[in-house]
């Protein structure tokens, strides 16, 4: 994630399901009993502590139980419904008063309890899937799937099953245990963050989904000090801090709490105490230190999205950024890292960056640089496909890029090579399936998280078949 030199990256392996295959998986009605209080102490102890080892029986736990809330909101809605097993009984007779056939008619009774109960399961199921037919990809943004499993692109399917993996994964404190998962600890936060922005843009906010985002978002604004700083004063806080107040911008964009509201207010007024007299951003503000075009993104990231919500750009901010963020680009359209034609770690994340931020600021900031803008566009048409095994992070950027241009209803064919090759890469069975595995050139830097989060929002952006009102 850091554009310099990153050491050794971390090759950890999964531990969280070791254990997994060494205790039987509970079935679909044995988990229903725990949800519903119907086991006895042992056997829900049981169950709980196997939910506590298999990501796989979590994600069904998670299913069943937003399946049932949802059904009973709809019986709240269109009134009581006779109970099906009842109805099914009360038209049997009671043939073992009448004949005397107590054992036939006990097998009978049974046999029709199974039956009805089988009905039941059938209807939520199937209700469940009626229930997933509309899903959104961004803020008021519907994109409507007929089927998931008949989606040719798979995308819808993809996307839900980011969403179930990283809702597995989740702390009951609300924050995800990146460190665990392969990621460093000093960009905790900043993995956190990227993971609420997963679910932040789904447009799913119902069930889990609402769940896992008020969890994320009460442990994040527990990690906020006075001054407003998201996690403590290192050298990584301006990454952390830009990329959690666009998660949590985004989680108001849909939600417009007011407690929010108060919490991004001061997280805004910390990054504006810490832009550098150059108009960029650097890891920290002080003496000497260098503004970066990595750095600077989040932060007008995190600026644009709050002009388009209705903030005001306080000491002329955003447009001071924007300023020193035109600056980076040299005269093939190219944006360094530290200065013009400056590539530490190569020109292409970078240009794709700065494309993305200085194209979605359009209506926001005009750039009165129209010959830039062309060089920009030229300079990312002229990227060359690259393996998105490699880079993650950067094929996000491209992609928001190439978005960012991409006229309604339009399709780049870049877009949709990229969207089949994350469909392709993505794990589909075992403890971690529907996340992705962290073998890119950040992975020892953000670990699995990170790589799904990047994943998932990528495929999530490409998804969309119109533009946003919001930067992403």
């Amino acid at each position: 994630m850091r554009f310099k030199s990153l050491g050794r990256q971390l090759n950890m392996k999964d531990n969280r399901s070791f254990y997994v295959d060494e205790i039987k998986c509970p079935g679909p009605e044995q988990v229903m009993d725990f949800l519903g209080g119907e086991m006895d102490d042992v056997a829900a102890e049981a169950v709980k502590r196997h939910l506590g080892l298999c990501s796989s029986c979590r994600i069904m736990l998670n299913d069943l139980s937003a399946t049932m809330s949802e059904l009973k909101s709809l019986d709240e809605e269109h009134g009581a419904r006779e109970d099906l097993v009842e109805k099914i009984l009360h038209a049997v007779p009671d043939v073992g008063s009448e004949t005397g056939l107590v054992e036939h008619a006990f097998s009978l009774q049974v046999f029709l309890r199974l039956a009805a109960g089988f009905i039941v399961i059938s209807i939520m199921i199937l209700g469940f899937g009626l229930l997933r037919s509309d899903l959104s990809y961004g803020p008021g943004v519907a994109v409507r799937s007929e089927s998931l499993e008949s989606d040719v692109s798979g995308k819808s399917v993809a996307v839900v099953k980011t969403l179930q993996w990283l809702a597995s994964v989740q702390q009951s404190s609300g924050d995800w245990d990146a460190v665990s998962w392969g990621g460093k600890r000093e960009y905790s936060l900043a993995l956190n963050g990227l993971a609420l922005l997963t679910f932040a843009r789904s447009g799913d906010l119902t069930g889990m989904n609402t769940l896992v985002m008020d969890r994320s978002v009460k442990y994040l604004l527990r990690c906020q000090n006075e001054a407003g700083l998201f996690g403590s004063e290192n050298d990584e806080m301006m990454y952390n801090h830009g990329i959690v107040s666009v998660a949590l911008l985004e989680a108001y964009a849909v939600t417009r709490d007011p407690k929010l509201k108060a919490s991004v207010d001061k997280a805004l007024t910390f990054i504006r105490g810490q832009q550098l007299n150059t108009g960029g951003w650097g890891y920290v503000n002080r003496p000497g230190e260098i503004a970066n075009t990595p750095v600077t993104l989040w932060q007008l990231q995190a600026l644009l999205l709050s002009a388009k919500l209705g903030w005001e750009d306080k000491g002329y901010s955003l447009k001071r950024g924007l300023r020193w963020f035109s600056s980076m680009v040299d005269n093939g359209g190219q944006l360094g890292y530290e200065r013009p034609s400056h590539f530490p770690e190569g020109s292409t994340t970078l240009t794709a960056m700065g494309a993305f931020c200085i194209f979605s600021a359009s209506g926001v900031e005009k750039v009165p640089d129209t010959g830039m803008l062309l060089r920009l566009k030229q300079a990312l048409d002229a990227l060359k496909p690259e393996d998105v095994r490699t880079d993650y992070y950067g094929s996000y950027f491209k992609a928001a890029a190439l978005k960012s241009l991409q006229k309604t209803g339009g399709q780049d064919g870049r877009l949709a090579d990229l969207q089949h090759s994350l469909i392709a890469m993505q794990e589909s069975s075992g403890g971690n399936a529907g996340s992705w595995s962290p073998n890119d050139r950040w992975g020892g830097v953000g670990g699995r998280i990170y790589s799904t989060a990047v994943a998932g929002l990528t495929l999530g952006l490409i998804s969309r078949n119109t533009d946003t009102t919001v930067p992403f």
